[in-house]
């Protein structure tokens, strides 16, 4: 049964065949099932439409294989899929979630330049000690300048917001 499930599931996303996605999942496909036995449906979404259909049967937004995969966010992120992210962002998945090397959504939204990703987890972010190791993380590893000035922006706004409230 499962090798059947998951050559179907290779055939709907090989023919983008969101109807088949949806019967699938309407016969009770779990939207959380383990594709392949390292990738989730998540992962394998090419497409806003497939997207758009997987979010209507209530996937965990948060969920990933240990030691294996990505949570949906950072898979989004690696995959350039900007609107993905940001619509998880919206729908309230956990953005502080670490993938299993140990990083945070944010970390890979700078190291991929995906400027609106990055500026939606910062918009987020109300730590400012957080946001400094975050600096100072993207600045051992080089990112980009713009990268940095995001960061830096935000903790400059966090602090001035601190000391209006302090006034």
């Amino acid at each position: 049964m499962i090798l059947f499930l998951n050559f179907r599931l290779k055939r709907i996303f090989q023919k983008n065949d969101a109807q088949a996605l949806d019967q699938l999942l309407k016969a009770g496909l779990n939207p959380d099932y383990c594709f392949q036995g390292t990738e989730l449906i998540f992962h394998t979404l090419e497409n806003d439409e497939f997207f758009e259909i997987l979010i209507r049967y209530q996937p965990n937004l948060d969920v990933s294989i240990p030691n294996k995969s990505y949570t949906p966010l950072i898979a989004a992120i690696k995959k350039n899929r900007t609107k993905t992210a940001l619509r998880l962002i919206k729908l309230g998945c956990d953005t502080r979630l670490v993938s299993f090397a140990g990083l945070e959504p944010l970390i890979y939204a700078l190291e991929m330049k995906e400027p609106d990703v990055a500026g939606a987890l910062l918009d987020k972010e109300e730590s400012i000690e957080y946001l400094k190791g975050v600096l100072e993380f993207s600045k051992k590893h080089r990112f980009s300048e713009e990268s940095l000035k995001q960061v830096e922006e935000r903790i400059a706004k966090l602090q001035s917001e601190k000391r209006g409230k302090s006034d």
